[in-house]
């Protein structure tokens, strides 16, 4: 098992589908700002960290869209 993979279980998300939407979000992240990525994964809590990146990736997406540059893909 990766760490990520043990991130999603110290969170509670359970589920194939929903486990892949975190997953798509946390790359979004990545790619998007991989500083913030790593010092997200490197300093907070298993159990916090997918769901911050998902909020990250939310705030990522609609500050994009504000900006006219699109949805992040």
């Amino acid at each position: 098992m990766g760490s990520w993979d043990a991130a999603l279980d110290a969170a509670g998300v359970r589920g194939e589908r929903l486990r892949a939407d975190f997953t798509r979000q946390r790359r979004v992240v990545a790619r998007y700002r991989f500083p913030q990525y790593a010092a997200v994964r490197l300093l907070l809590p298993r159990s916090v960290v997918p769901h911050l990146l998902a909020a990250t990736a939310f705030m990522h997406h609609t500050d994009g869209l504000l900006d006219g540059e699109g949805p992040l893909r």
